[in-house]
This record gives C-alpha cells, structure tokens and sequence, in this order.
C-alpha cells in the first residue's frame, strides 16, 4: 500500500480528521472536564503513539485561549512524539499545533508558513483526484489560512481560503462547520463594510446552528455568540444602537455561562464603542479597560492593541489628550509586534486625530496619509473614510479650502456609500463649514441641512423623549441660522456692487436688517405665545391632579363619617336600647327612689335620641332617598327647632335630583354654615335659598348676627377652609359678604350641567378669597 493510501485510508487518520475539526471548537465548551479526561488518556498505558498526538493536539487548541505557556509545552511533546515515531499524520498534527500556537501570538507569518506546510503535506500524499476522506483535512487547512489572512487584514485572501473550506465541508457533509465558516466569511464582509452580505451570511450560519443545535443535546453557546457579536456590529455601524447593546449584552451573558474569557473580552469591547459613540465616555472607558485586562492576562498582543487604541480615543474626545497619546503609543508599539495591519492603520488615524486637536497639524497630516494609504490596501472602507475626512479637517485648518472639500466629499460619498451614518456626519458638518468659508452659502446650507438630518437620525432613546419639549427652540435656532446664512449671502453680493450701487446698498441693508427684525420679533413673539400655551395647559393639569386628590379625600371624609353613623346606629344605638329594656326589666325601684329611676331612663332616652340624631347628621340618608331639597330642610328643623332661632328655606326652579357629589359637598356646605351660626353669630333668624339659573345652583345663606370682620376671612379656621375647598372642587365660587340687617351674607355658586374648563370666566375669577 502506498504512503498517501495509508495516509487516508487509516482509521487513526479518519479520527485525525475530526480531531482537527473538533479543535476549532473546543475552545467554545467548557473545557476543562474535557481536558482533565483527555490527560487521564494520555497517562493510560498502551496508547498508541498516533492517539498520543491527537490528544495532546487536542490539548493544545484548548489551552492555546487559556495558557498560551501551558499551550507550548503541549506542542513540545509533540514534537518529541513525532520525532520518536515519524509518520505523515503526527507531521500533519505538529503542523498546525505549531501554525496555532504562532497564530495566538499574533505571528501571523509564522502561523501562514506552519499551515502551508500542512497543505503542501496534503497535496504531497495524495492522488491527482483527491479523495473524499482527505477533504475534511484540507477544508480545516484552508479555515486556518482564512483565519490568519483575516486577522492580517488581508480579507480578499481570507475569502478565497473560505470559500475553499466551504466546498470541502460540503463534500463530507459537516454542516456544523459549514455554519462556522458561514460566521467567519460574515466577518469578513462585516471588516469590509458590506454589510448586506455580512448579514446574509451571518443568517446561514445562526439557521444552520439552530437546526444543528434542535438535533442534539448538546448545543453550541459559543458559536451564537460569535453570530450575535457580528450582527451587533452591523447595528452599530448602521447607527442602531440600541438593538447593538442588545446582541451585545446577550453575548456577554453567555460567556459568563461558559467561562468563555476570551469571547467575554470581545463582548465587552463591543459594548465600549457602542457607548463611545453614544458619547458616554465614561461608561466605554470602563468596558474598554475591563476588556484590555482579559486580553493581557491572556498575553493577546493583537487584541491588546485594539483596547489601547480604544482608550485612547475615549481620552482624546475627554480633551486629554497627553493620555490620549500614551496609550496610542502603547497600541503601536504592541501592533508592530504582532504586525497586525489593520489595528496599525487605525493607530496611525487616532494619533493623527489627537495630533490635530492639540494643533500640530504637520504631524497629523503625516499620520493621515499613512492612515489612509494603509486603509486603501486592506480595503477597510470605514477607515478609509474616516482617513479622508481628517485629511480634510487638517487642509481646512491649514486654509486649503478646496483640497480639503475634494477629500471631504471623497470621505462624504464612500461613507454614503457603505451606509457609514457617523462619518457621513462628520463629513458633511466639514462640508458645511468648508463651503461657508469659501462664501458658497447654497451648498453649506445644503451640507448643513445634511448634517442636521443625520444626526437626527442617531439621536438616543432620552434625546427622542425630549424632542417634542426641544421642537420649537430647534426649529427657532434652525431658522436663524437660515436667516444668517441668506443674510450674509446677500450682504456678500452687495458687497461686489459697492463702487457702483453704494446708495441702493445702503438702502438694501437697511431693508433686509428690518426685515430680519421683524421676523425675530414675530419668532419672539410666536415663542412666546407657545410658552402661555404650555404654562396654562401645565395649570390645567395641575388643577385636574388637585381636584382628583381633593375627591379623594373628600370620598375618604364621607366614608369615614358614614361608618361612624353606622356604629353609632347599629352599634351603640342598639346597645343603649338593650340596656334601658334591661333595666326596665330587673327594676323595682321603692317609692322614695322612683323619682331618680325616672330621670335615670329619661336621661337614657335623651342619650339614646342624641346618638341617633348625631348618626344622621353623618349620614344623611336622605341625600339618597329623597334628594337635596329635603334633606337640607330636614337639617334646619332638627338643628334650629329646639333653639330661638327662626329659619327660613326657600328653594325654586331646581331639578330632581342632582350628582351626588353636589348634593353631598352642598349638604356639607349648609352644614358648616349652620354649625357658624350656634357657635359663633348670636343670630335670632336664619335664611336659606336655594336655586337654579343657567346651569348654576346657587345658595343664599343670610343671618342677623353679629357677624365677623372680612378682612379676617383669608386666616379663617378649618370650616371655612373646607368649604372652600369643596367649591373649589366643584369649580364653583363663595363669597362672604356683610347682611342688609349686620350679619353674615354667604354667597355659593356651583356649576352642575358643565365641566370646569367650560364655565364662563366671570365664575372662575369672580372673588379673590375663592380658594
């Protein structure tokens, strides 16, 4: 049998196959009950030599994002294993544990060099027609190389490896790692901003998962994790940040279920540059610093780098701009050991950026170009138009004006074109300041008005509640600015025509100046007719909220009272009956004390009576039964019947009956007024109307007292306090005025067919004392 037949016909080499395979993904369980059985194989006697290899290649994968050390002494026994006993599987093995080993330092050369060899292996031992059951090892050979090329930033290479480990998944038929290069060929779209094929992959690959995961008990956290994060990169470049958080915040979680630290790390730098474009600065300072503490503790140079250049723009949109520049130099000197050209051109962009803010133009201009030159050959579309509007911020400040809106408008279209809302942004607030400098006012309008539009559209979830508060002041700010630019146009134009038209430039200036302050002042005056709306409709509310508390409580007085009544009636009522039917009962009182029996049940009657009259005047049952009119003419009989007081009642043009709440507040009102009168007018006669005019009950209350001083009114007691609160509640008014014979005039108006913002103005502001 020939060496390639061996080589693909051996069960050990069918077994490596999957073995290679199952590495990729080890890293995503939780591996460390796996490890320690795979140690007990590997002390067992009698394990072949070859089953040696896999294990400890196995090994290796595992403890390559965990102890990268640990990793290489790994790698070191099987070196010496393959040395010991040399054949084309252990050679395949130590291939591409050492391309892994090198990967995970971020010597990607290194790591391309070990998987070529792998490859060049394969193709060695095998016929012209390649046999099905090398498939599977070449497709991982080619994943690797994807993996390699993409962490290098070469994403046409990474594609083309991709799409090659794809068919040679397809021809086994390993759909679980179909759905895993699905994920990485979307990350790849994702770095080169075509987004729509990002998503389209990023979709097949969650839909096989599931499908995949549905079938077996054993489903694979780690790979939704991935998926998510590139979906939530989409939305974040797309500008939705929220649903960004979201996937996210969902990854996050999941690491934390599988002690994933190194997916966590990912997590938690994604949610930094969500929150630093949120401009929440302190929050993604925060997620970057915990996501660069993983990535050193696990000696990941490359990623390592990412943090640091992170940071450093946090610090540098802080305005500290010396720590900005720390850590950008941190950043570069890591990249530069692991050689990773992507995190190196947006190194050169951020220390470009901070260059130009602390005004040393010629060194972010050297910085840019770098930066740009960079992005141009890795196809970093984001970057590449980031790069070109900093150029033209630093030939704006340099006063080249048009060289800085011929590469702001390069940076302006690529970003338009990829959907880059945030640079897009930038560029066209540029645009908008470029144009007005060189006195182009159509097109700085224009680019303003773009400006305006997009940041409108990233606006966050409390600016969005805010907005409608914010509307006019904006829409009076924008116009302004409108007013400005058409002003300074035309001023510009007179300008030219000075030497030959100075008298019709006078005129005109003067004109337009008018005009202008016209406007203002009916701008001015529309605000502030807009405040008087706001402040009455707030007034409303606020009278709307006092009246439902006042209803509250007023209910809570009644229902108290009418418990009371209840007690009093039921309770103590029937208990004073029991006692006199006792006593009247065991009494047998001697001649001599018959007299004091007989005051002892007349004083009983009296305390009976009294308690039953206190329980209606609690609960006036009436009200219920039969209205207003008599109940009140009930409560002047029963008051002012056992006292000198002669009281008149009247009542005229009145309905059946009213609300209930009139009728109780009324009740209530005639009843303080009642009480005044015992305890504090001296008063011999008593008059009461009561009437109905043009939807409004009115009460006339009137005695011959001595009355009382009005001036005196505002400090009343709480009777009157709360008489007025209960017209106030009804939206009625009260007056205190002095009688015709000395005493006290007591005046109530109370609307009953119309609401309170419907009753007629001379009602709601007829009497200063209405409360």
């Amino acid at each position: 049998m020939k060496t390639w037949q061996l080589f693909f016909k051996s069960p050990c080499l069918v077994c490596l196959s999957w073995v290679i395979v199952f590495g990729s993904i080890a890293q995503q369980v939780k591996s460390q009950e796996l490890a320690d059985s795979l140690e007990l194989a590997l002390r067992k006697r009698g394990t072949p030599s070859v089953m040696q290899v896999e294990i400890l290649s196995e090994l290796v994968e595992i403890y390559a994002y965990r102890d990268i050390q640990m990793a290489e002494k790994y790698v070191q026994r099987i070196l010496t294993a393959s040395q010991a006993h040399p054949n084309t599987t252990s050679s395949l093995i130590t291939y591409h544990s050492q391309g892994f080993i090198e990967y995970r330092k971020g010597r990607y050369d290194k790591a391309l060099d070990w998987y070529q060899k792998a490859l060049q292996l394969i193709h060695n031992h095998q016929p012209n027609n390649k046999q099905a059951d090398a498939s599977r090892a070449i497709a991982h050979t080619y994943r690797k190389l994807g993996m390699v090329y993409s962490r290098k930033g070469d994403y046409a290479k990474a594609l083309e490896y991709y799409q090659q480990a794809l068919g040679g998944y397809a021809v086994v038929g390993d759909q679980r790692n179909q759905a895993a290069i699905f994920n990485a060929i979307g990350n790849v779209y994702n770095k080169q901003t075509a987004y729509e094929s990002a998503m389209e992959y990023y979709q097949k690959s969650l839909s096989l998962h599931q499908k995949l995961d549905s079938l077996t008990s054993y489903p694979d956290p780690g790979t939704q994790t991935s998926l998510l994060a590139g979906i939530g990169r989409i939305y974040r470049v797309k500008g939705d940040y929220y649903k960004a958080l979201e996937c996210f915040g969902t990854c996050l979680k999941i690491t934390y279920q599988t002690q994933d630290k190194t997916a966590r790390a990912t997590s938690l730098f994604h949610i930094g540059e969500v929150y630093a474009l949120l401009k929440d600065y302190p929050k993604a300072l925060n997620y970057y610093e915990k996501s660069l503490q993983l990535r050193l503790v696990q000696k990941d140079k490359s990623e390592a780098a990412a943090s640091y250049n992170n940071i450093g723009k946090i610090y540098n949109q802080l305005g500290q701009y010396q720590k900005a520049l720390e850590f950008y130099k941190k950043a570069w000197l890591l990249v530069n050991q692991v050689h990773n050209k992507s995190h190196l051109a947006n190194n050169l962009y951020g220390t470009a950026a901070t260059f130009y803010n602390v005004g040393n133009i010629k060194e972010a201009l050297i910085h840019y170009r770098e930066a740009l030159a960079l992005s141009e050959k890795l196809g970093e579309k984001l970057l590449k138009a980031q790069t070109k509007v900093g150029i033209g911020q630093v030939l704006l400040a340099n006063k080249k004006y048009q060289a800085a809106i011929t590469k702001a408008q390069e940076g302006y279209k690529l970003a338009r074109t990829h959907q880059l809302k945030v640079v897009a942004k930038d560029a066209a607030g540029m645009l908008a300041n470029a144009y007005a400098q060189t006195k182009n006012y159509e097109q700085a309008y224009r680019f303003q008005v773009i400006f305006k539009n997009i940041n409108d559209s990233l606006i966050n979830a409390e600016n969005i509640k805010n907005a409608a508060a914010l509307e006019h002041k904006r829409k009076y700010e924008i116009e302004k600015q409108r007013q400005l630019l058409q002003q300074q146009k035309r001023e510009a134009l007179m300008a030219a025509e000075l030497s030959q038209q100075k008298r019709q430039r006078v005129l005109s200036i003067f004109g337009i100046s008018v005009t202008f302050v016209l406007i203002l002042l009916l701008l001015l005056f529309a605000y502030y007719r807009y405040r008087i709306r706001q402040r009455h409709k707030w007034e409303a509310e606020l009278k709307k909220q006092n009246n439902l508390k006042r209803d509250a409580v007023f209910k809570a007085q009644e229902t108290m009272q009418k418990k009371i009544a209840q007690d009093l009636h039921d309770g103590v009522g029937q208990l004073l009956v029991a006692l006199k039917l006792n006593l009247e009962a065991t009494a047998t009182p001697l001649e001599k004390n018959r007299k004091v029996w007989k005051n002892a049940f007349q004083l009983l009657d009296k305390i009976t009576q009294d308690v039953r009259s206190i329980s209606h005047l609690a609960l006036p049952n009436l009200i219920k039964s039969d209205g207003l009119t008599l109940a009140l003419e009930h409560l002047l009989d029963k008051t002012f019947g056992s006292n000198q007081i002669n009281h008149y009642f009247e009542c005229y043009n009145l309905q059946k009956r009213y609300p209930e709440s009139v009728e109780i507040n009324t009740y209530r009102i005639v009843q303080e007024l009642i009480s005044n009168v015992i305890k504090h007018s001296k008063a011999t006669e008593v008059e009461l109307q009561l009437y109905e005019i043009e939807g409004c009950l009115y009460v006339h209350f009137e005695d011959n007292g001595q009355g009382f001083d009005l001036d005196q009114v505002k400090n009343a007691g709480i009777g009157l306090l709360n008489m007025r609160s209960r017209v106030d509640f009804l939206s009625g008014s009260i007056s205190f005025e002095r009688g015709e014979n000395g005493g006290t005039c007591v005046k109530v108006t109370l609307p009953v067919n119309k609401k309170a913002d419907q009753l007629p103005n001379e009602i709601l502001t007829k009497d200063a004392l209405v409360a």
